[in-house]
């Protein structure tokens, strides 16, 4: 039995005519859920997407919805790529518009392969990460 799609992402393939990845999917959902809308209000941003944009995908969206608490699109973007383990980049088009860029990454591996749990990040940032903490046993 084949795995439910997110409505979001049925919507999307449908429009666009063809059947996205699980990774194209997921991070469909990502940009649907850090912007507070459905696919349909990003109907042109998909229809444009550059969905082979290395090994990730690329959307172009306007970027006054990149806040960190009113209108929290960036909080909501960076702790759903934690979340979903996908690395995300935001680039700058022109005036009005950012290009988010997501690639899939994994738990473990290599700097340009990992992506941190959001609670992993916060202890990174915190200098409070056990794995960086120096041995207790040590003189």
């Amino acid at each position: 039995m084949a795995a439910k799609i997110d409505g979001r992402a049925a919507w999307v393939e449908h429009a666009i005519g063809r059947e996205l990845t699980d990774f194209q999917r997921r991070a469909v959902v990502l940009l649907c859920k850090s912007m507070c809308c459905g696919p349909y209000d990003f109907s042109r941003t998909f229809e444009k997407a550059d969905w082979q944009y290395g090994r990730g995908v690329r959307f172009v969206v306007d970027h006054g919805r990149l806040a960190t608490w009113d209108m929290a699109g960036l909080t909501t973007l960076v702790i759903g790529a934690h979340d979903e383990c996908i690395r995300v980049e935001i680039r700058p088009v022109n005036f009005r518009n950012v290009a988010i860029c997501m690639w899939p990454r994994q738990r473990e591996g290599d700097i340009s392969e990992r992506h941190p749990t959001i609670e992993r990040a916060i202890h990174y940032y915190r200098g409070t990460d056990p794995k960086e903490q120096p041995n207790d046993n040590q003189d």
